[in-house]
């Protein structure tokens, strides 16, 4: 092919897809599939459970990574994502919700939030689960105190939060956002 300047251009072949498992890969290189839209970053089952209202009934709203992962660290560490994507989950005219974010993170952004989050241990508690690495606690917020899960997996860093809820439930809801849900051959169901 020729470019505007009458130069011939040479094609190269597409980059070779960065090979599944879930948490990308140790360069920190966004997983080809890329994320689930809002609406399917959950299954209707976890939003029951967390909201305890059929999810047909609830609000989903998109919104900045940034804004659900809890500090000042998260957010710094959150503002260098190479990909994101988060949701919230509401009752209308309900202070009751909660939001779920993934985002494929630099390993070095993702092992430094790490070791703040272990050195922080008098807030979160850190346990080795078969989805990675879960720290779960408990940060102040505006009206009430936030209830946080991460799981860090590889650079894949899944984070929910809410106010009107408990731990348990957000790590549930970090667990469901797994991105080992997400790969070509699944469909939502």
């Amino acid at each position: 092919a020729m470019n505007s300047s009458g130069a011939v251009e040479t094609q190269t072949s597409a980059p070779t897809p960065t090979p599944y498992p879930p948490g990308g890969n140790d360069a920190g290189d966004p997983l080809e599939y890329g994320f689930p839209a809002c609406t399917d970053l959950l299954w209707e089952g976890t939003v029951k459970a967390v909201i305890g209202l059929d999810p047909k009934g609830a609000q989903f709203r998109e919104m900045p990574f940034v804004d659900r992962v809890g500090g000042p660290e998260a957010m710094e560490a959150a503002e260098q994502a190479v990909q994101s994507t988060a949701c919230s989950y509401s009752i209308p005219n309900s202070d009751t919700g909660f939001g779920v974010g993934v985002a494929d993170m630099p390993v070095d952004v993702a092992a430094d939030l790490q070791d703040a989050l272990r050195a922080a241990s008098d807030v979160y508690t850190e346990e080795q689960t078969y989805y990675g690495t879960v720290f779960t606690g408990e940060i102040a917020g505006g009206l009430s105190t936030i209830k946080m899960a991460y799981i860090f997996d590889g650079n894949r860093w899944i984070v929910a939060s809410g106010g009107s809820v408990t731990i348990e439930q957000m790590k549930l809801a970090a667990i469901d956002a797994h991105a080992d849900r997400y790969t070509p051959e699944q469909e939502q169901m």
